[in-house]
Parts: C-alpha cells; sequence; structure tokens
C-alpha cells in the first residue's frame, strides 16, 4: 500500500512531451493508492515486491491516459491495509475508480521534469495547447 498526498502526475501519452499535467484531488483530502506488497522465495533468495493497483479511466483521467491508480478514499485506508482482511468478497468493493469530478488538473511546464530544477511554481499552470481539456 501506497500512502499519497492529493496529488499524482503523469505524463500524457497522446500528447507532445511537453505537456505534463498536475493532478490532484480537488478537495485536498488524503487518498492512498491501492497497492499489494509481498515477499517471496525465488532461487536466489527473498525477494519483496510490490505493485500499484490501477482500473479503467474515469472521465477526467480518461484526458489523460488509458488507465488509472486505485484511489482508496480517506474512510478505506484502514481496511486496505488491516492484514486480517483477506477475503476477495470484502476488498472487491474497495477497487472502484474515484471519481473524475473529484479531481483536477491542469498543464505544467516541462521544467518539472528536470531534478535540477525546484520551488513550487514548477506547479504553476501553463497554457495548454487547444487539443489538450484539462479542468
Amino acid at each position: 500500500m501506497f500512502c499519497c498526498g492529493a496529488q499524482l502526475a503523469q505524463i500524457r501519452l497522446n500528447s507532445l512531451p511537453r505537456n505534463i499535467p498536475r493532478i490532484r484531488m480537488a478537495f485536498r483530502s488524503i487518498e492512498a493508492f491501492a497497492g499489494l506488497w509481498e515477499t517471496w522465495n525465488s532461487p536466489d533468495g527473498p525477494v519483496e515486491s510490490c505493485t500499484i493497483c490501477t482500473t479503467d479511466v474515469n472521465d477526467m483521467m480518461g484526458q489523460l491516459h488509458d488507465r488509472m491508480p486505485i484511489i482508496l478514499p480517506k474512510q478505506s485506508i484502514d481496511h486496505w491495509l488491516d492484514p486480517s482482511v483477506n477475503d476477495p468478497v470484502e476488498l472487491k468493493p474497495m477497487l472502484q475508480q474515484f471519481p473524475g469530478g473529484e479531481m483536477q488538473s491542469w498543464a505544467i511546464g516541462k521544467a518539472v521534469g528536470n531534478v535540477r530544477n525546484q520551488g513550487p511554481t514548477l506547479m504553476d499552470p501553463i497554457e495548454a495547447p487547444h487539443d489538450l481539456k484539462f479542468e
């Protein structure tokens, strides 16, 4: 399980590489990505592995990508992390699309992709090209 702040970023696949969306929860609430973690034994010894669970896109994320992480609302995080909960029937209802109306996105500059650049202005909006419809 990977807890996150109220934002995530991902490069739009069908656009110019310079168009990078900033994405956050509209109400700046704390959410988490649904993820799985496991330790298993390989011939070379124990291996720890993890993954973030994904789902089909909601209306907002569909402008940016063909899949999205499963975002757990705050009230579901403790239940998802509870190791005693392992019944798929109980867990499956949590694996839903996060509502697009509760998310925001806007284009930011390509400077965010260079670790030498620092500061909050990296998240400032830029004018999006006409074919991008960031909310």
